[in-house]
């Protein structure tokens, strides 16, 4: 099945865009996951801070 995306109408800007064709090519995805991929990992350092520091500190 296939799935179905809603235009929202977010305007960004080209050096966004560049970075996001940059980040497809690089993983292969199309741009619907790149940005649900780019979201995601951002939500994830905002919601938990702390252990991404921790763990930022024992791999040094």
């Amino acid at each position: 099945m296939k799935s179905t995306t809603i235009a929202r109408g977010y305007r960004l800007k080209a050096s966004t865009h560049m970075l996001i064709k940059k980040i497809q090519a690089e993983l292969n995805l199309n741009q619907d996951k790149v940005i649900r991929r780019a979201v995601k990992l951002y939500y994830n350092s905002i919601k938990n801070p702390k252990a991404k520091n921790a763990e930022a500190k024992k791999n040094e």
